[in-house]
């Protein structure tokens, strides 16, 4: 049977102990029996990589140990965790990912109890929110809503508009509209049009995930930045 070995130390990675459970797995994680930073990177690359590596590796910690760890350093935002976990290496980016049986939600790991997705979805729906940003700025007075819906509900996040449930128009339906009523400025479409149309969304450039300017929005090419001026 294959020794046992902490690969934990001081919240980075016992290299020895990878090294030699290396030499025993080699055949499985296809190392040798030296660990750099290069060989880690690569692994790193995609998540689904090194969460295979990770529970063959048994590299991370557990789920429980990982959720006192977090609750002991004072982290209570994904963000702060993501930063965190690069300093960590035994704290894994894609926590959803590596603790798939454990896994509930982000709000569970950093100690926060949000609504589940179905909950937080019909809210923000009978709440008339129908944008991120409006999302985001009711989001901060409700302890229940996380900022960032689509890093907490990563299993079930399949976009803005099918979470806020919006009667809006998509993206090349509105290009087309806009052009049958001959909006061509962004001034016009934000006082006027936008305002007689329901299926108009205030701010497209933060509704649409799918956005890319306003000039492509109104049909024309984005101007192209000019060259400088010589000195005289």
């Amino acid at each position: 049977m294959a020794k046992r070995y902490s690969e934990v130390e001081k919240g980075r990675l016992d290299v020895s102990a990878i090294q030699e459970r290396c030499q025993y797995r080699r055949s499985l994680c296809g190392l040798s029996s030296s660990w750099s930073p290069v060989r880690e990177a690569w692994w790193r690359e995609t998540p689904e990589r090194w969460a295979w590596l990770s529970a063959e590796m048994g590299i991370f910690l557990s789920y429980e140990d990982l959720r006192k760890e977090v609750k002991i350093a004072g982290i209570n935002k994904i963000k702060e965790y993501l930063v965190e976990a690069k300093l960590r290496h035994n704290w894994p980016q894609s926590p959803h990912q590596v603790y798939k049986p454990d896994w509930t939600s982000w709000g569970d790991l950093l100690g926060k109890k949000f609504l589940s997705y179905k909950e937080a979805s019909k809210y923000a729906r009978e709440a008339g929110l129908t944008d991120q940003r409006q999302y985001r700025s009711n989001a901060k007075h409700h302890k229940g809503l996380p900022h960032n819906p689509d890093k907490q509900y990563p299993e079930d996040w399949a976009g803005w508009k099918a979470f806020l449930g919006s009667r809006h128009l998509t993206l090349p339906a509105l290009k087309k509209a806009v052009k049958k009523a001959g909006v061509s400025r962004e001034t016009e479409y934000r006082q006027v049009h936008y305002k007689l149309h329901a299926s108009w969304p205030s701010n497209p450039q933060n509704f649409y995930e799918d956005w890319v300017s306003w000039p492509h929005l109104f049909g024309r090419k984005p101007r192209k930045a000019g060259r400088p001026r010589k000195a005289a």
